[in-house]
This record gives structure tokens, C-alpha cells and sequence, in this order.
């Protein structure tokens, strides 16, 4: 499940509530409605219909066909019958990575907008090594079981790929050393040997005390996924010189394997001796029987079965579709992290590092704060650099000029009202006033859009130093009461969010 060239984090800052290709697909939408004149959008021309037909001018019936349906292919979302197993007996429950959640509360912190949570949902989907999956098998599947290597943490639906993969491993040859013998050329006449029909490799002469075992482990090992009487019919038989001193000289050779040092030194002559051991002493180290997992979703292909990894698969595309689930574990942990929820009109529910505050119309602020909230209210939606230049007055600086002392007394002024939640500013740059009174909505449920005046010379206000803004006249104005409390409507151009 790996991809390539993923990004290490999550990045928020091109994250928009409306991408560019929903505006051209709303506008390809239109043009063909009006297209089609009198006859509504819910009907389009009538085409002419092409393929063969009958002499009385009906068309062929394939549904009987068996291999027009071989021809059009297996569906890419119907996952193959060993997957739709798993997916039965198996429930795969995803969740953010710690460091996925820490990188998304730090910027969402830093920057103090409010994010959809849809959106940060699937920001954190697109990438296999932001979020993980816990496979839990359900009550009803009695017969599944779960194989874990707990030192590389694989994952196996079978014990005898779970073995494979332990003999093979780092892991086993560092607790049982395994030490070439010479023990010398096997005695009695073998004029032909098999050879792998895949590989080439030497499998010994058929006469051959252990050349069925030897097929056995070479299968098992290698071509595991091919059918065994498949493999077998690819060997083919040798008489060449060359190819039977090969096997003679691998077979005057054997492993062995050391357990231990000193007085408690063991030798085991074979692999099955040595795993004889592992299971009896050190199970736990290497494998575990378990009815529920934990994986990363970049796991390597290599470290699982191949149907559970299909399995993997086809839940995340089905997740990426359906991603409710995700979002609900996601804000759990948001929302463990201390930041704050509320809901447009709602239905839409954004993520904060402030909890939305109204305004108290009793509160007494400085002119210049006034000032903000006044434009604010008359210009909902408007981003952050349109209001400087509109509060601050125009300019004609050169390209990279410093900002004023009143632009960046206006900056400051702003960004206190955002921190202290009377302020919201929107992943896509609008601002909204959160103010206590109502009045008709003009677009509920959505963020207003950023506004359409030119756009400022003011830089970046990400740039400006943060410092304590002027504070408001009445040092210890009264705690503003809630919306809902009060029920007075607002003048907001949308309607003003619900904390959650």
C-alpha cells in the first residue's frame, strides 16, 4: 500500500472549501441545460443510437452471452471472492497516525482558522502513511484468526506463511545462528536430475531420499501463491554433466543452526528442529495468535497476506468514498487535543483553536476595534488583506515596502479578535463576524467567499510579529452571552456558527 513520493505531512494551506474543478463541473452543468432549450435539464437529446441490428430493426440480445461478460472485465470496485471473505469476517476501523493529528492541531493552531472537517478528513486519507488501520475480526467469523510477527509487526491470515516469513527474517537468523557444515557428497547413482522450471534451481533426483521435501520448501517458499500442482509441472528433468555435480556440491553442504553460548549452547541439523524449538521456548517473541490487528497504511506488501492486502485495499478506496467514520475518529482526537467545533447552520461543522465567541453589544472597545467590527459587519467575507486596505487606507508602495505602524495596528487588532473566538477567518481566507444579533441569512451553510475588491499590496499578515493589541476600553467587559441564549438575530452575510 505504499506510494511513492507521499508527502511527510499533511498541508493545509492550499486546502479550499470549493476546489476548481466543482466550479467548472457546476458551469459544464449549465451550458448543457441551456442547451437543450424547452426540453428541461432532466432530458437530453435524443440520440441516435448506434451498434447492430436485426432485419425487423431490433437489437441483439447478449444477456446470455457468457463471454460478453468475460469481455467487459471484472469491475474494479467488486474485489475478487477470497477478498469478499475477509471483508465479511473482518472489520477494518481507521483512524490518524499521532503524528498526523500533532502536525494538523500545530497549524491549525498557528494559523488559527477554522477548517471543514470533511476536508481535513480527506486531506489526511490522501496519504497512506497518515492514518492506520485496526482489522478486528467479527464475533460471527469463529474460524478466522489473525498471525503477527510482533518484531517486524507482519501480519498473516495462515501460520504456514507466518513460519515462512520468520525463517526468512533478520529476526530468526540473529537468535539461531545458522553455520554451513560439510557433511560430503551423497552416495548411490543419479543419473538425472529435476530442475525448477522458474528459477533453475537444482531439486535433486527424483530417487532422492529428500527431493519431495525439497520441492515441498521450494514452493513454499518462493511460489508460494502458485498452485502446488501447477509448480510441479513446470520441473523438468537433467542429464547434463554439469547440472548434476551442481546438486552433488550443494547437498556435501548442510546448515546447521546454534542456539545459545557457553553451557547452554544448542545445535539444532535443520530449519524444523530449530522452529521445533522457537515455538516451544520463545512463541511470544515471534508469533502471535490474535483476533484483532494494528497496521500502517503504508504497510509494506511484503509483511502481509496477499488477500488481506487487497482486502486493505478496497477499504480505503471505500473509506475515501465514505469517510464518515474516519471523521468521527478524527475529531475525537482533535478534539482530545483541546482544539474547539462548531457547526454552520447546522450542518457543516468546522474545527478551531478558539471557540466561537459573539460579540456583546454592552461591550465598550477602542475606535479602532470598533472600527474593525463595523467594516466586518458591512463586509462579510472580505480576507484579511482587503480589510487592512480598506481600514488603513490606500497606499502605493513599492513591491516589497514594510508595512505602516497603522497597518500593523490594525493587523494586531484584527488577529486579537480572531484569537479571542469574536473574529472567524475561514480556511479559505474570508472573515466572519461573530456577532450576537440576527438578521436574514444570505447564504446559511456555507463560509462566506473571500470578496472580489483588487487585491491589496499589503503582505502576507502571517508576517507580522504577534503582540498584545489595544486593548478594549472596558477592561473587564461582562462574558458575552451565547446566540442561542439570547435569541437576537445576527446582520452576518451567513449564518453565525453553533458551537458544538
Amino acid at each position: 500500500m505504499s506510494d511513492s513520493e507521499r508527502p511527510d505531512s499533511p498541508d493545509l494551506k492550499d486546502l479550499e472549501l470549493k476546489p476548481s474543478w466543482v466550479s467548472d463541473l457546476e458551469r459544464r452543468s449549465g451550458n448543457r441545460r441551456e442547451s437543450y432549450g424547452d426540453q428541461g435539464s432532466s432530458f437530453a437529446p435524443d440520440r441516435q443510437r448506434s451498434g447492430p441490428r436485426h432485419l425487423d430493426g431490433r437489437r441483439p440480445n447478449h444477456s446470455g452471452d457468457p463471454d460478453r461478460r468475460n469481455r467487459r472485465g471484472r469491475r474494479d470496485h467488486e474485489p475478487e471472492p477470497a477478498v469478499s471473505t475477509i471483508l465479511r469476517d473482518c472489520d477494518f476501523r481507521f483512524r490518524p497516525t499521532a503524528r498526523s493529528v500533532e502536525t494538523l492541531v500545530e497549524q491549525i493552531r498557528r494559523s488559527a482558522r477554522a477548517y471543514p472537517v470533511f476536508d481535513l478528513a480527506k486531506v489526511v486519507l490522501a496519504a497512506p502513511d497518515r492514518f492506520e488501520i485496526q482489522i478486528v475480526i467479527r464475533e460471527e467469523s469463529a474460524g478466522r484468526t489473525l498471525f503477527r510477527c510482533p518484531f517486524d509487526g507482519a501480519l498473516f491470515l495462515t501460520r504456514d506463511e507466518a513460519i515462512r516469513h520468520i525463517v526468512a527474517s533478520t529476526a530468526f537468523n540473529a537468535v539461531y545462528r545458522p553455520q554451513k557444515v560439510e557433511v560430503g557428497s551423497p552416495k548411490g547413482n543419479f543419473p538425472v536430475v529435476a530442475l525448477c522450471g522458474l528459477s533453475g534451481a537444482v531439486l535433486g533426483p527424483p530417487n532422492y531420499h529428500a527431493y519431495a521435501e525439497k520441492v515441498e520448501t521450494v514452493h513454499r517458499e518462493r511460489y508460494h501463491r502458485m498452485p502446488f500442482d501447477d509448480y510441479r509441472s513446470r520441473i523438468r528433468m537433467s542429464r547434463e554433466d554439469a547440472d548434476i555435480r551442481r546438486w552433488a556440491e550443494e547437498e556435501s553442504w548442510t546448515t546447521r543452526y546454534q542456539h545459545g553460548e557457553g553451557d547452554t549452547e544448542l545445535v539444532f541439523g535443520s530449519t524444523k528442529e530449530a522452529l521445533r524449538h522457537l515455538m516451544e521456548h520463545r512463541q511470544s517473541e515471534f508469533l502471535e495468535i490474535c483476533s484483532e490487528a494494528l497496521v500502517p497504511g503504508h504497510i509494506d506488501p511484503a509483511l502481509i497476506s496477499e488477500p488481506l492486502l487487497q482486502a486493505l485495499r478496497h477499504a480505503t478506496h471505500e473509506t475515501r468514498r465514505h469517510p464518515l467514520p474516519f471523521v468521527r475518529s478524527l475529531s475525537d482526537c482533535l478534539e482530545g487535543a483541546g482544539l474547539k467545533f462548531f457547526k454552520q447552520d447546522r450542518k457543516f461543522t468546522f474545527v478551531t483553536a478558539t471557540r466561537p465567541r459573539p460579540l456583546d453589544s454592552q461591550t465598550d472597545f477602542s475606535a479602532r476595534i470598533a472600527g474593525i467590527v463595523a467594516h466586518l459587519r458591512q463586509h462579510p467575507g472580505i480576507t484579511m488583506a482587503q480589510a487592512i486596505a480598506s481600514l488603513a487606507g490606500p497606499v502605493e508602495p513599492p513591491e516589497n515596502r514594510q508595512l505602516t505602524q497603522q497597518e500593523i495596528d490594525h493587523l494586531r487588532d484584527l488577529r486579537w479578535l480572531i484569537r479571542e473566538g469574536h473574529v472567524i477567518e475561514f480556511s479559505n481566507a474570508a472573515l466572519q463576524l461573530v456577532d450576537g444579533r440576527r438578521e436574514k441569512a444570505g447564504n446559511p451553510g456555507h463560509p462566506p467567499r473571500p470578496g472580489n475588491a483588487a487585491p491589496s499590496a499589503v503582505p502576507s499578515p502571517a508576517a507580522v510579529p504577534e503582540s498584545k493589541p489595544s486593548p478594549p476600553a472596558d477592561p473587564n467587559p461582562p462574558e458575552p452571552p451565547s446566540a442561542e441564549s439570547t435569541g437576537e438575530p445576527s446582520s452576518t452575510g451567513a449564518a453565525n456558527p453553533e458551537v458544538s
